[in-house]
């Protein structure tokens, strides 16, 4: 199994600019998890997230759902990449293709 690529977003320009030779694979650092491998811890998250009323699991739908758009909606590639269960991989397939056929402006579709 490979490891996911970092998406593309502007956020992470501010990241490979503030810690350019870190090893940790993880898209979200702070100053503690940036020297070592471990993802942020969920207090972390929480903290950052809420004020902009986001949560956690908002956050990896986004991620989820923009990997099925980049990859042409492969269920199997979602399973493997995201650790999901073939049931939930299946749910983002036909959102993705659903989203990849609408004209845009049109309102965006939600991740399950």
């Amino acid at each position: 199994m490979r490891s996911p690529a970092p998406p593309s977003a502007p956020g992470l320009t501010e990241r490979r600019t503030r810690w350019p030779h870190t090893l940790n694979r993880y898209v979200l650092l702070s100053r503690q998890t940036a020297n070592g491998t471990s993802p942020v811890s969920a207090y972390f998250l929480n903290r950052q997230l809420t004020p902009h009323g986001v949560s956690p699991d908002r956050v990896r739908a986004g991620r989820v759902l923009g990997e099925a758009l980049a990859t042409g909606a492969d269920p199997l590639h979602l399973t493997a990449i995201f650790g999901l269960s073939e049931t939930t991989a299946v749910k983002y397939a036909p959102l993705a293709r659903q989203r990849l056929n609408e004209p845009t402006g049109q309102e965006p579709c939600r991740a399950p």
